[in-house]
This record gives structure tokens, sequence and C-alpha cells, in this order.
């Protein structure tokens, strides 16, 4: 389930990656995780946890 903090750091780096000019590619829940996975670019991958942290994955 989507949590208030998870959706404001979503919101937050969608608008740093689109004002770098980076083009966002996925944007999913991945419920196995709980958490938003987002693919910007070909080499830029997020994943933002329900309390809001979030980390490039490896």
């Amino acid at each position: 389930m989507l949590t208030a903090a998870q959706s404001i750091a979503c919101v937050v780096q969608c608008q740093a990656l689109t004002n770098m000019f980076r083009s966002i590619h996925i944007l999913r829940l991945d419920e196995t995780l709980d958490a938003i996975f987002v693919l910007a670019d070909e080499d830029i991958e997020l994943l933002i946890y329900p309390d809001g942290n979030w980390s490039f994955t490896p």
C-alpha cells in the first residue's frame, strides 16, 4: 500500500529528474518490496520506500 511519505518522495524525485531533463520511462509500485520503482533515462533506477527514504538501485 502506498504511504503519504512515499507519495511525496515520489513527486519530489520525479520533479528533480525532470528538472534535469531526464525522461521517466517506468514508474510503478513493486508490491513485493512495497516500494516505488522509477526508471529514468536508460541508467537511473530509484527505489522509494514506505518511510519516504529512497536509494539508487545497484
